[in-house]
């Protein structure tokens, strides 16, 4: 797999945890979510993509 594809998956991930994360309330799902949202940060670090310095300051929460 190119590290374009590899890329574009990761970020198809990124936006499916943060859909889930958005329409559920379950502080359960919530850690689960920030979980895998910080070993997909690191494996984003890992091909070249820095979004952030560390995973929290990409992680917040958008206000509604």
């Amino acid at each position: 797999m190119e590290r374009e594809e590899v890329i574009e998956r990761l970020r198809r991930i990124e936006g499916e945890i943060q859909d889930l994360r958005d329409c559920v309330d379950s502080p359960a799902i919530e850690n689960c979510m920030r979980e895998m949202w910080i070993q997909l940060f690191l494996a984003k670090q890992y091909v070249g993509v820095w979004d952030a310095i560390c995973p929290e300051e990409s992680f917040q929460k958008e206000a509604r």
